[in-house]
């Protein structure tokens, strides 16, 4: 059985069939391969360590304060995304490091 599509509203749908978004490429995705994929996605990204790691320490102390939990989890999410910019620039920085290389490499040698 195909079910409908949980993707996300501003992805395309096959026009006028309210089908999943899949549909208006020739495909759609049943259900149990759907929830199927979701799991693997979900262990593949470590989803469950991601999702609890949030522990407010007002909910220890007796009285949980409410936007905690919005605290921490901003604040893990730029972490991530810093972690990620450094990844890209030492990308970049290695690219262009053998680029360098390769470009001293070409004007050293004899004509």
């Amino acid at each position: 059985m195909v079910s409908q599509c949980s993707a996300p509203p501003a992805l395309p749908r096959a026009a006028g069939s309210g089908n999943c978004h899949c549909a208006g490429w020739g495909f759609s995705i049943p259900r149990r391969l759907r929830a199927r994929l979701l799991r693997l996605a979900g262990s593949y990204l470590g989803l469950d360590r991601v999702l609890g790691s949030v522990h407010p320490v007002s909910r220890s102390l007796g009285k949980e304060a409410h936007d905690e939990h919005l605290f921490i989890s901003t604040h893990q999410a730029y972490e991530i995304w810093f972690q990620q910019i450094i990844h890209e620039l030492r990308s970049v920085i290695g690219e262009a490091r053998v680029r360098v290389q390769r470009d001293s490499s070409i004007r050293a040698a004899p004509r």
